[in-house]
């Protein structure tokens, strides 16, 4: 009979592990920001992406996009052509200029693309042993970026500026300056766009983006701002992240299996009773 009771008190407390681990899933929030205006129409884009892949790997690169549709459509059809030869060149050079500086770099004239990849590393940890000023073990401050605590999870946030804040003597500066000798691209009308790329779904990891988009080549989320010359002074840009606490979900797991257990037994003792007791009134 103790055998049985026991069975039954295991198989009790297992449904109420599967329950609570259930709700644990099902009981996450989301952080929401209030998206900016964004251009509909853009005609050229310096793109600068900070990409961490599932694997590990953290990517750095640069891109440039020029409309060519919709810069040539703005001109006389008797200089489209030097138009065009224009962007090619532009962008042709580039794609040189970087390959002679022994970065890999490409040029798709199809889709007026060019990209550099300016670092890649396979880790977070090589990424850390490659600085100069870092030994590759960076100490853990629990505290650091925490903004509200809670017993069972925790929402942490950064901010930083974005990267085109000061371009001088830099290889964005390269970038932009070969999109400003192409006719109809000005400082004016140039899209500076800083992508951020992560793994981790937006159920986790949140933005102040003007767009967050799943991107099925790379299978990552990308946080997407978007800037013109006028407003990179005063973005910025805020990453928010909710982790789960994993103590208070183990406590609460281990405080809710006890009492689970302990009223289970005494229904259980309870029950055996009044089965003695109606076994014994059958015997006499």
């Amino acid at each position: 009979m103790k055998t049985k009771i026991i069975g039954k008190i295991s198989i009790f407390i297992l449904l109420f592990l599967i329950l609570m681990s259930g709700f644990f899933s099902l009981n996450t929030n989301y952080i929401s920001y209030a998206s900016a205006d964004v251009s509909d129409l853009h005609t050229a884009e310096v793109i600068y992406n900070y990409l961490n892949f599932k694997n590990g790997e953290i990517r750095y690169t640069i891109q440039a996009w020029v409309n060519e549709d919709y810069i040539v459509s703005r001109v006389a059809n008797s200089e489209a052509p030097q138009l065009i030869e224009s962007i090619n060149t532009e962008l042709t050079g580039l794609k040189e200029y970087f390959l002679e500086e022994g970065f890999v770099s490409t040029y798709d004239e199809d889709e007026c693309l060019f990209e550099v990849v300016l670092a890649s590393y396979p880790s977070r940890h090589r990424m850390a042993v490659s600085d100069p000023n870092e030994n590759g073990y960076e100490a853990y401050d629990p505290l650091e970026d925490l903004v509200e605590w809670g017993f069972y999870k925790s929402i942490y946030s950064s901010s930083s500026e974005p990267v085109f804040k000061d371009i001088e003597d830099t290889y964005i500066q390269t970038v932009v300056n070969a999109l400003l000798n192409i006719q109809q691209i000005t400082a004016n009308n140039l899209t500076y766009i800083y992508n951020f790329g992560t793994s981790v779904s937006t159920k986790t990891i949140q933005s102040n983006a003007n767009e967050i988009y799943y991107n099925s080549n790379y299978e990552l989320y990308i946080h997407e701002f978007v800037m013109n010359q006028d407003s990179i002074a005063d973005s910025s840009i805020i990453l928010t992240q909710m982790v789960y606490n994993s103590l208070g979900w183990n406590v609460t797991l281990i405080i809710g299996s006890i009492i689970a257990l302990i009223g289970f037994y005494f229904l259980m003792r309870k029950i055996e009773k009044r089965r003695t007791k109606q076994k014994i009134e059958l015997d006499n």
